[in-house]
Order: C-alpha cells, then sequence, then structure tokens
C-alpha cells in the first residue's frame, strides 16, 4: 500500500538518507555500485555463470536502496497522493522486474523461482525487517508506541490478501487443479480491486490516518533536487533491469555450482538480500523513535508483494504464455500465513520491545533454516 502507517508526531530530525541506512549506510551504498558496471564486464568476457549470479545479486542491494531513496525524495517533494502512487508503483520495482525477467525466460521452473521469492519478500518484510526495526530500535528506548488503528488496517489487509492469494492452492488440492489458472487470473484482478480500493482509503478518504509523506516533510528536508532524483530513479530502474536479465541467465548454474535449490534460492536470496535497503531504512526509523514508519515500510512492502506484484505478474504471466499459477505448497502457505497471524497480534497493543525483535528474526532464521532443505 502506498502509506500504511498512521500520522504521528515526527521526531525532531528523521534519518539522514535512511532509505540507503544513513549517512555511512549511503557511502557503502555508493561504493557497491562499482559491482555494477563490474557484473557487465564479467557478463562480456563469458564468466561463469555463479559468478555472474552473486555479483548480480550484490549488485543489486544498493540499487534497490538508491531505487528507493530517489522514489522517497520525490515523493517527499510532492503531494501526498503523488507521493504515495510513487510508493506504490516503484516501491517494490526490483522484485516485479526479476520476476518478469524469470517468467519470460526458458526455464520450465521459473514459475516456482517466482512463487519462491514473493513468499521470501513477504517473510523477509514481516519478519526480519519489522523484527530487526523493533530489536534495534527497542536497545535504545524501553518501549516504542505506534497507532494500532493504522496497523490494524494494515493487518487486516494482509489477511485479506493472503485468503485470497491461497484459494487456487486450496481449490487445486481439494476439489480440481484443471482451473486452477482460470482462478489464479481471477483472484488477481479481485487482490488488484483490493489494492485500488486501499490506495483510495490511504490517499483519498481516511489519509488523515496514513499521510506517512508529510511526517517526513516536517522531520527531513529533501538531500536531492528534482532533477538529481529523476535522474538516479530512471538509472536504477534500467540498471536492476539489466541485472535482472543476468539473474534469469544464470539462475540455473549458480544453484547447481553452490548446491543451493532454486526454492532457496527464490526465497533467500533473490526475496530476502534484495530488500537490504528497505531493512536499512526501516532500522534507520526506529533508531529514531519512528518505529511507525519502520512498520510502515514492512507492511506496505508485504501488502504490494501480495495484491500488486503478483497480480501484475500473473497478468503478464498469461497473456504472455508463460502462466503463473497460484498453486503454493502446504509449506510455503504455511510460511506466509505465520508471519501474517503475527502481524495481527502486534497490531492490537500498539506496543513493541525488542524481545519481540528477536522472537521475529528467529522465526525468520528457522523458516530460512527450513527452506535450505526444501529440494
Amino acid at each position: 500500500m502506498a502509506a500504511m502507517t498512521a500520522a504521528t508526531p515526527p521526531s525532531p530530525k528523521a534519518p539522514v538518507s535512511a532509505e540507503t541506512g544513513g549517512m555511512w549506510g549511503a557511502r557503502v551504498f555508493a561504493a557497491l555500485l562499482i559491482l555494477v558496471p563490474v557484473t557487465a564486464a564479467l557478463d562480456w568476457g563469458g564468466a561463469a555463470g555463479w559468478v555472474l549470479f552473486v555479483a548480480a545479486v550484490l549488485a543489486l542491494v544498493p540499487l534497490a536502496g538508491f531505487l528507493g531513496r530517489a522514489t522517497e525524495e520525490i515523493s517527499i517533494r510532492t503531494t501526498s497522493a503523488l507521493g504515495g502512487l510513487l510508493n506504490a508503483t516503484f516501491g517494490n520495482a526490483v522484485e516485479l522486474m526479476i520476476g518478469i525477467r524469470l517468467l519470460l525466460g526458458a526455464d520450465p521452473e521459473a514459475p516456482k523461482v517466482v512463487r519462491a521469492s514473493l513468499v521470501g519478500s513477504i517473510v523477509t518484510h514481516l519478519l526480519l525487517l519489522i523484527g530487526a526495526s523493533m530489536f534495534c530500535g527497542g536497545l535504545k528506548f524501553r518501549e516504542q508506541r505506534f497507532n494500532s488503528t493504522a496497523a490494524g488496517v494494515s493487518s487486516s489487509l494482509l489477511i485479506i490478501a493472503f485468503a485470497g492469494m491461497s484459494l487456487p492452492t486450496i481449490f487445486g488440492l481439494t476439489v480440481s487443479g484443471e482451473r486452477v489458472g482460470t482462478l489464479s487470473v481471477a483472484v488477481s484482478v479481485t487482490l488488484a480491486l483490493v489494492y485500488l480500493s486501499g490506495m483510495l482509503f490511504a490517499l483519498r478518504t481516511h489519509k488523515h490516518l496514513y499521510d506517512v509523506a508529510d511526517d517526513l516533510r516536517a522531520a527531513r528536508k529533501p538531500e536531492w533536487n528534482m532533477k538529481w532524483s529523476v535522474l538516479v530513479l530512471t538509472g536504477t530502474m534500467l540498471a536492476a533491469t539489466y541485472l535482472a536479465g543476468v539473474l534469469e541467465r544464470t539462475l540455473s548454474q549458480a544453484g547447481e555450482a553452490l548446491h543451493l535449490s532454486k526454492v532457496f534460492v527464490g526465497v533467500i536470496v533473490i526475496g530476502g538480500i534484495t530488500n537490504v535497503g528497505e531493512c536499512l531504512a526501516a532500522v534507520s526509523y526506529a533508531r529514531k523513535d519512528m518505529i511507525d514508519l519502520s512498520f510502515q515500510v514492512g507492511a506496505s512492502a508485504a501488502i504490494q508483494i501480495m495484491l500488486f506484484v503478483l497480480p501484475i505478474l500473473v497478468f503478464i504471466g498469461a497473456a504472455t504464455g508463460h502462466p503463473l499459477l497460484l498453486q503454493f505448497t502446504l509449506f510455503e502457505l504455511s510460511c506466509m500465513l505465520l508471519p501474517v497471524l503475527i502481524m495481527n497480534h502486534l497490531a492490537s497493543d500498539g506496543v513493541c520491545n525488542w524481545l519481540e525483535g528477536v522472537q521475529l528474526i528467529s522465526l525468520y532464521a528457522l523458516i530460512g533454516t527450513a527452506f535450505y532443505f526444501v529440494p
């Protein structure tokens, strides 16, 4: 969702360059950008597939961070509605581009990897990102409070989204597998409509609950001018598109060479590592006692994956003859259901501490370990 946290009194000063991990993080990310031309050089030189894959994944980390920062810089210079629309469009652009390239590639197992990457992204945002924010913020503040009303709306959307995306799997297992493709498209249309309705709720009819852009304007001034922000946004999108193609071409070779299953690569590598920038942003906000924004980063991203990215991938797959069926394994469904239920519980009291953060991170580690043994 474009904005999924309530307007709260802003902290005296928001973290500098939060989307790239603060001042020092931005410098590290800037240094890591050298991996983009390095990957291109390795690709041109015919390097081993697994080397290319690792280089591309690492190069996507700073790109995702600067993509998020450019989007935020533009958002705080514009109206709340336009800023929310930009966040909704580019919030998960890297996952979307990787998913599209995988679906349109020649690997017959691409849909399985795409589904795994969606599971990994959802689990990463709800468990690792929010857990790390609660832990790091809790080390500095005894307790942190967030708006339970807005968090409750986010939790309701998560439950509805999960229920919708799980229906084709349940139908295929209990009724018939013949209509799963048609049902997947129907579910995607419905989820997309729910997403649009949620955006209307957050950006128009009830924007007083969700006006995060105004919080950021009050707490932080833009660091880039509009021209530079648009240039960075365009450049990172183009570079990420190229790197997504590299991942698609080298996925099978990397899995064999590194002895990792494609499902594990999808869940942990594509779904997790490429979201490092968002995790750093959420932690930076939490350390400034802006835990509402940390929740917004995690919950909004998970909702965008379910209601925005997933339907687009299903539509593109259906239109190009590379169908993406919403037919998850029971284990994948369970791994998505657990954090959704936990988020619903956490939203009830509006208070968090470092121990709850440890618990979320521990569950993420257990899920990641379990996926390592998935063939």
